[in-house]
């Protein structure tokens, strides 16, 4: 008995649907994020910007990408006189927005660009809250599926892009990256 038993246990293993870990749709692929964060320490939020460079393998009038915990502000895709105001749908089981679009956006190279702003959770995930006794931090940690909760990303190891990153932080902080540093710039005093 003990020995039907596993076979029909691993005859049912075998024969299981996969998880179902939904992967996005590939029409359209990112080359390059310019993002823009400003950080708020105090409130443990952020707001963002972003223009996302993208190649369009055949004409859509919607775009999914990963986005977890964020507030869309406003959405454009496209660039001059055909850029088009999207509107997004969040499905937070599935941690995606989809953006569309009235008109299809034309097979090339376009943009997206992107206004919101979200949280620096708790949770050591995305961009996150770290508290000492004497000071707050904000850290990010973006293994795996965790940069969707910083900036909305095709936030998977297929799409490969490059970054840019500026951040406006308070003038008595410090940003610490592990990339170049092109520019630093203090802003205006504050009375």
């Amino acid at each position: 008995m003990r020995s039907s038993s596993l076979a029909i246990l691993t005859a049912t293993l075998l024969t299981a649907s996969p998880a179902s870990a939904q992967r996005l749709p590939t029409i359209v692929k990112p080359s390059h994020y310019d993002l823009a964060f400003t950080v708020d320490l105090a409130r443990e939020r952020f707001e963002g910007t972003e223009t996302i460079r993208v190649q369009v393998a055949e004409p859509t009038a919607k775009v999914v990408l990963h986005a977890f915990e964020i507030q869309f502000r406003e959405v454009t895709i496209g660039t001059g006189a055909a850029a088009q105001i999207a509107t997004v749908t969040l499905d937070e089981p599935s941690q995606t927005a989809t953006l569309v679009v009235p008109k299809p956006i034309a097979r090339g190279a376009t943009e997206i660009h992107v206004k919101y702003s979200g949280i620096l959770n708790s949770q050591l995930r995305g961009f996150y809250i770290s508290k000492t006794r004497l000071r707050k931090y904000a850290v990010t940690q973006f293994e795996s599926t965790d940069a969707r909760r910083a900036f909305p990303c095709f936030d998977e190891p297929a799409f490969k892009a490059t970054f840019a990153v500026t951040l406006t932080i308070d003038r008595g902080d410090t940003a610490i990256s592990n990339g170049r540093v092109i520019s630093d710039v203090a802003g205006p005093a504050v009375t």
